[in-house]
């Protein structure tokens, strides 16, 4: 058998780790924004598809 050695046999634990952490403020503001931003992209391609703008 070939020693594979702790690299090869669990997982990143730096991720594992990230994973595991409550979200921060900084991190919902984050989210609230990215959802704002691709709600607003929608809306307004939905506005252009329908004729409502141009």
């Amino acid at each position: 058998m070939a020693n594979l050695g702790m690299s090869h046999t669990h997982a990143d634990p730096y991720r594992s780790a990230r994973s595991k952490k409550p979200a921060t403020t900084r991190g919902r503001l984050h989210l609230a924004a990215n959802a704002a931003l691709v709600v607003a992209a929608f809306t307004f391609l939905a506005a252009v598809v329908c004729g409502v703008i141009g």
